[in-house]
């Protein structure tokens, strides 16, 4: 049985993660906060906002239900933006259940100077396994 993992964050960087991670044989959910967005995507198997002509293999399921990518995941990959990375981890705190979290998020915040680990700790409490 394949690792069931989750990639919070359909831009570029998130979608491209998540094909690598499939192509080496994880079970895939790239979640997306844009409802519209990711139906699109999960039809067209397409990404054209953000990584124009890369098909997304049918084998990475693409969704913007939170509660089901964090709680059905053994491993987290957080891909937001740096600026928007508190505001969705709060919204992952009611779901998260202490799997490991792999921060690929670039950057550190401009107001705070903390870094994406940092944030996620704070957020998530300090023993999130970042």
């Amino acid at each position: 049985m394949s690792e069931r993992v989750t990639v919070l964050g359909d831009g570029g960087w998130g979608t491209a993660l998540a094909i690598v991670l499939s192509d080496h044989g994880c079970d895939v959910e790239l979640w997306s906060h844009d409802a519209g967005y990711a139906a699109e995507m999960e039809e067209s198997r397409r990404n054209p906002r953000f990584l124009p002509g890369v098909e997304i293999p049918p084998a990475i399921s693409v969704g913007s239900d939170l509660a089901a990518a964090v709680g059905d995941c053994e491993i987290l990959f957080s891909v937001i933006p740096t600026q928007f990375l508190a505001a969705v981890h709060e919204k992952v705190k009611p779901h998260y259940a202490g799997q490991a979290i792999v921060s690929a998020t670039k950057g550190i915040d401009t107001e705070s100077l903390l870094r994406p680990t940092e944030i996620i700790r704070q957020t998530l409490g300090q023993d999130a396994p970042t």
